[in-house]
């Protein structure tokens, strides 16, 4: 199974169709960091599936979106973390 360490991103343009900028499914041990989303986003990230686990947010530029993270059915509040 691939493990991602780092992306790095510009500033995410929102699609007002859009329902979330970033989709997880079955993460663990994820950091996303840095992201600024530019236009209305409704959510930042969705999670899905329910082996979910120590996905961190930190230092996010996302005041134009109105929901941080959704979870999907399944998905524990506690698999994700922000600051």
């Amino acid at each position: 199974m691939p493990i991602i360490e780092h992306i790095f991103r510009p500033p995410l343009p929102a699609q007002a169709d859009a329902k979330c900028l970033i989709r997880l499914e079955f993460t663990r041990n994820a950091s996303l960091t840095h992201f600024k989303s530019t236009g209305a986003t409704t959510t930042f990230l969705r999670i899905e599936g329910q082996a979910n686990d120590q996905i961190n947010l930190d230092n996010n530029e996302l005041s134009s979106t109105k929901t941080l993270f959704d979870l999907g059915p399944g998905v524990l509040p506690a698999a994700v973390t922000f600051h």
